[in-house]
């Protein structure tokens, strides 16, 4: 080997001056070792600005095969750079002396190989369009391929005729690089390579399946056919079935795990094409898929069995095929591949780890579900197979089982500048406020909720680009368009290998399937299959012409092994400037699981069409986890659609009104509209509007002629428990208040309200909250607090009572305790009748000037004269700095002593300044114990309409149970 780069240019020199044939082969040797590609581009430049082209060309007449041999290798390699192919085909003509060699050493294995690949390095260079030259100069060399071809499909070959592995690789190889827009017709049509390819294609499979042998060979005819099939050329799919050999088309199923996607992509692109069903195996290829699936990598039960991801490349390559089988219509019956749906759904249902490689495979999987959606048997296919089931676990296992909509958060509200500030609740008004009815009332018809920017129908486009699968492969370039041509394929060739590591594996299952374009491989390195020691004898040039090829072959391959993991890239050969958008392969957990549900999403919202209808899109679980989707309730993870209008439209039919109105779906729609936060709080205004538009569907349904006829029917019909149920949640649906009360009077729905009153804990909660809700809603029943308020403003009393210093006629009143108070007689006489005729009458007291008062407390009777003596004989809304219990002891003695005027004074300040949760218990008792039945209808009336939060009011009301209310 040359040591030096002079010694190299001492051998290139060498070429110029007449040799020997011994010395020339030396000087060949060494040059042939200084030119490995990509490694020594240099020495190959050097090859061509010293002008040695010519003299290799000139080399190729000599007689010695050795000599050839190697002369053809470093043509090989020069052929890698496109400079040193134009000179070789423009200035020198290379391409008679090679059709020339071919003619004369027709069976020479060593020869034949070194030729096509040279053709293969320089049709590579498709802006030169070598292949239109060759076929339209030089048309044996096709033909020469293509019989060598068909002589090797023989079963039984002389000595003479049988060529190596590497040697029919390379003419394989060649075949396909001289395809283009402008040759597929000739090369298919007129030369019969298909055909021929075909031919070896079904004999290289049957071998391979006996003995596991030519596995090299038969990757690179899968590539031919693949290339080939895309140029939508009807008669490609005639020739491959009408071989020497038989159908061929139907040997794809025998190798399809050797190359499961390009044969699939093979497939795909023929259909487009097909005229007949049977022309293509699409159902044995499913059914191969499908029984691979199962047998390896699904026990019995249906759950996965493979890694921890839930997915090795084998898993994935079948799962992906079947999904993209299922990307055209052709395919999506029950005659093709509708058997697959099943194993899709159980694949689907078998993933429990939400990490990034099943979250990509589940999206893969409802992304293809989706294409099914307009074929009403496939449909049916799938809800036999409770596909609706499975999604509501999928969705469950992104947002849990929990059934919470509401989050706990601070209150929010945004600026005039669109930015959000915390509320300052301290900054409200501390006046007692009224309880906002309007918080829980609905929205007239007229009124909708307003939708988020996501729910846009740019929006949804979007999302299903990215989620879907669909790419239809364009149509080959017209023969006039020579740019387009030429830069659709300027690449370097792909590999046939399936998935080779766990990223390729997470960007084959990307939603968004197509990768950027290849880049323009003018400039890049470019490789071929040949990188072999030049020798001079046949058998030994043959045996390292195998070795080397593989190798170089690979390096060809290294290049873009990842620009093909992906099942639909047919247009993978467009310009740079029409890159496809992809998925970044770093996206987050969240991200994905937001494309997950909104392919979801997108998918129930098809079944949500069907008719009859579905009785699992209607349950309470699959509805709270469609709103838990709803970027209304979930900020991270939420589907780019508004998930709250499939709600609306699942709940369009009144077969879904009973079985809601049995669950709590209703009720938790209710407590939707409570505002935790002020009227200001983003968050509890989109709460309160998504409540509002479900619980109006709901009335639509409930108040229309099936839904009364209904509801009657399970209140007077139906068993005890269903009864039960459907008068739980009739104060929260119904706005008609003679609807209502038909239910609550007529069909004895409010005597089961009432009677659930004494049930178990949960059961009487429940009640409680509808008769609130009847109550508030319905039935207009006012806040006593906010009756007092529009009252008479109230005056203040702050003094404490004591006798005048004037007093001339004093009485002292003896109590229980032995305590006295002294109050001026002639006062108490002109202000109250009832002491009038007890100190001024005829009773005995009245000539006594200590009476003794029973039942009475000196603090209550103090405040009495102390109000009697401030109050005129109207009744005032007054503030007395005194106690509860005072004030209430009070209301008695004026009920006593006939004081009706302090008296609706006392009661009036008790219901503005004293009714509260923690004091209706204390009122309520007192009411009954004193048997003044004064303020109980107002502390009912409160704790049914307070604004309160549930906790208090069910404390309140079990406290009131206990003090012997119901």
């Amino acid at each position: 080997m040359c040591e030096s780069d002079s010694q190299f240019e001492t051998c290139l020199q060498a070429l110029k001056v007449p040799q020997n044939s011994k010395s020339l082969f030396k000087v060949l040797v060494n040059i042939r070792k200084e030119l490995e590609w990509p490694k020594d581009r240099q020495n190959i430049l050097k090859v061509r600005t010293e002008g040695c082209l010519g003299q290799l060309v000139s080399i190729l007449q000599m007689p010695q095969r050795y000599i050839m041999d190697v002369c053809l290798s470093i043509l090989g390699n020069c052929m890698m750079d496109k400079n040193c192919s134009r000179d070789l085909v423009g200035a020198y003509n290379i391409i008679s002396p090679l059709s020339h060699i071919l003619k004369h050493h027709q069976k020479s294995d060593s020869i034949n190989g070194r030729i096509f690949r040279i053709i293969g390095n320089m049709c590579q260079h498709k802006k030169d369009q070598w292949a239109n030259l060759i076929i339209d100069k030089k048309p044996y060399i096709v033909t020469h391929t293509v019989e060598l071809l068909k002589k090797s499909s023989a079963d039984d070959l002389p000595p003479d005729e049988m060529y190596s592995e590497a040697t029919l690789s390379m003419a394989i190889r060649a075949l396909r690089l001289l395809l283009n827009c402008r040759t597929v017709i000739p090369l298919v049509k007129d030369f019969g390579v298909l055909k021929a390819v075909g031919s070896l294609f079904i004999k290289v499979s049957t071998e391979w399946q006996e003995h596991k042998t030519k596995e090299y060979l038969l990757n690179n005819i899968i590539r031919l056919l693949h290339d080939y099939s895309r140029y939508k050329y009807y008669n490609s799919i005639m020739e491959l079935r009408n071989t020497d050999n038989g159908n061929s088309l139907l040997h794809l199923t025998n190798v399809l795990l050797l190359s499961p996607k390009k044969i699939v992509k093979i497939v795909m692109n023929f259909i487009k094409v097909s005229q007949l069903q049977s022309e293509l195996p699409v159902t044995e290829i499913c059914d191969k898929f499908m029984d691979e699936i199962v047998s390896k990598y699904l026990n019995p039960e249906g759950t996965d069995t493979s890694n921890n991801t839930g997915m090795s490349s084998g898993y994935l390559e079948c799962v992906q095929c079947i999904c993209y089988l299922l990307e055209h219509p052709a395919n999506r019956n029950l005659d093709r591949c509708g058997k697959c749906v099943p194993l899709l759904i159980k694949v689907l249902d078998s993933f429990q780890e939400p990490n990034t490689a099943q979250l990509k495979c589940c999206i893969l999987l409802v992304s293809t579900l989706n294409h099914c959606q307009y074929d009403d048997s496939l449909i049916q296919e799938q809800l036999k197979h409770n596909v609706i089931e499975v999604l509501l676990r999928k969705l469950q296992w992104i947002f849990g089982t929990s059934g919470a909509l509401k989050e706990n958060h601070n209150a929010l509200r945004t600026s005039k500048n669109g930015n959000k500030k915390r509320v300052n609740r301290n900054s409200q008004s501390t006046t007692r406020r009224k309880r906002p009815r309007e918080s829980i009332c609905r929205e007239s018809p007229n009124t909708t909720l307003v939708a988020s920017p996501s729910t846009s129908s740019s929006a949804v486009n979007e999302v299903r680009q990215q989620a879907s699968v669909r790419r239809q492969c364009s149509a080959s370039p017209s023969s006039s368009d020579e740019e387009y041509a030429a830069s659709r394929y300027e690449r370097s060739p792909s590999p046939c290998s399936s998935i080779a590591s766990d990223e390729a594996i997470f960007r084959a299952l990307s939603p968004q399937r197509c990768p950027s374009s290849p880049a323009n491989v003018d400039d890049e390195e470019l490789s071929d299959s040949d990188d072999y020691s030049p020798v001079c004898s046949d058998v030994e040039s043959d045996k390292n012409c195998s070795s080397e090829n593989e190798e170089d072959e690979g390096k060809e391959d290294q290049k873009t092994a990842e620009l093909l993991n992906d099942m639909d890239c047919d247009d993978e050969e467009e310009s740079e400037g029409k890159k496809s958008p992809a998925v970044p392969e770093e996206a987050s957990i969240v991200n994905l699981k937001s494309l997950l549900v909104t392919e979801i999403a997108i998918l129930i919202s098809s079944f949500a069409r069907v008719n009859p209808i579905i009785p699992q899109l209607g349950t309470e679980e699959m509805l709270i986890a469609l709103l838990n989707c709803s970027s209304h309730f979930k900020a991270t993870v939420s589907a780019k659609i508004n998930t709250v209008d499939i709600v609306v439209k699942i709940l369009d039919s009144a077969e879904y009104l009973i079985p809601l109105m049995k669950s709590k779906f209703i009720e938790t729609m209710y407590d939707l509209m409570k505002v935790q936060h002020s009227q200001n709080c983003n968050k509890c205004s989109d709460y309160k509007d998504v409540g509002k538009i479900i619980l109006r569907q709901i009335t639509t349904l409930a108040e229309s002629g099936v839904g009364m006829g209904e509801i009657a029917h399970a209140l007077l019909r139906r068993r005890c428990q269903t009864r039960q149920q459907v008068t739980l949640v009739i104060p929260y649906i119904l706005r008609d208040k003679a609807l209502l009360a038909r239910y609550m009077l007529y069909c004895d729905g409010l005597d089961v309200l009432l009677r659930l009153l004494k049930h178990e804990w949960d059961m009487k909660k429940r009640a409680i909250k509808s008769l609130c809700a009847m109550a508030s809603d319905m039935l207009n029943i006012a806040n006593p607090i906010d009756v007092a308020l529009n009252l008479s403003p109230t005056r203040t009393i702050k003094d404490k009572y004591k006798l005048a210093e004037d007093c001339e006629h004093v009485v002292t009143f003896k109590l229980d305790d032995g305590s006295v108070l002294q109050a001026d007689r002639q006062f108490l006489s002109d202000r109250s009748d009832f002491f009038r005729g007890l100190l001024s009458g005829h009773f005995r007291e009245s000539s006594e000037d200590e009476v003794r008062l029973s039942h009475v407390k000196k603090k209550s009777l103090g405040c009495l004269f102390l109000l009697l003596k401030t109050l005129d004989d109207k009744s005032e809304t007054v503030d007395v700095k005194q106690d509860l219990d005072t004030l209430l002891d009070v209301l008695v003695l004026s009920d006593r002593f006939l004081l009706s005027h302090i008296r609706e004074s006392i009661l009036n300040s008790v219901q503005k300044f004293w009714v509260s949760a923690r004091t209706v218990p204390v009122i309520y008792r007192w009411s009954l114990e004193s048997g003044t039945n004064l303020l109980r209808v107002e502390c009912v009336a409160y704790a049914l309409v307070a604004d309160i939060s549930d906790a208090e009011r069910f404390q309140m009301f079990n406290s009131l149970f206990q003090a012997g209310c119901g």
